[in-house]
């Protein structure tokens, strides 16, 4: 899977990860359905951005949550609700007072905060039910804590993603006859 962050806070970032579905409603082959899924989901963005309060380094962005879509076995469009978090290996971690007033970074290390994806997906599944592709795109939310200087803050960020799917089993009221 191929995934992209544009935006303020994280950067504009291209990175790999890889993502588990669990299908835990039936459908019917012959007919549009509605699709219940949780999945889970993580990337890496290798490339190593410059230490700031938000985030620095490498990161790892980590997500869990509900998928919920309509269509048949070879057309889904959807929307995504998935919690989690975004891991940073070098952020400013602490922030000191100068004498002159200004803040000035004190700390460097990891930093991880929570984050939210909303957003849409469409999946299509060309000849055949098991192989596919699916393309997301959405808000990533990035809720940062409380630092001097900075306060409390939330980031919005649009995060896309596409990917390539295999499906090892299908849960289809035809084929459980």
């Amino acid at each position: 899977m191929a995934s992209g962050l544009q935006g303020n806070g994280l950067g504009n970032d291209l990175g790999i990860g890889g993502r588990f579905t669990y299908t835990y409603s039936e459908y019917d082959d012959s007919e549009i359905s509605t699709v219940s899924a949780l999945e889970a989901e993580i990337n890496w963005f290798a490339v190593d951005k410059a230490p700031d309060v938000f985030h620095g380094g490498q990161a790892l962005l980590g997500l869990a949550g509900l998928t919920e879509s309509v269509g048949d076995t070879s057309e889904r469009i959807g929307v995504k609700l998935r919690p989690g978090f975004i891991r940073s290996n070098n952020a400013v971690t602490r922030l000191n007072q100068a004498a002159d007033g200004r803040f000035v970074p004190a700390r460097f290390g990891a930093i991880t905060n929570p984050v939210l994806d909303l957003g849409v997906l469409v999946e299509a599944y060309p000849g055949n039910r098991h192989w596919g592709f699916r393309v997301d795109v959405g808000d990533l939310v990035a809720f940062y804590p409380d630092l001097p200087a900075r306060g409390f803050r939330v980031r919005h960020q649009l995060a896309a993603s596409i990917a390539l799917n295999y499906h090892f089993f299908s849960k289809s009221k035809s084929k459980q006859r």
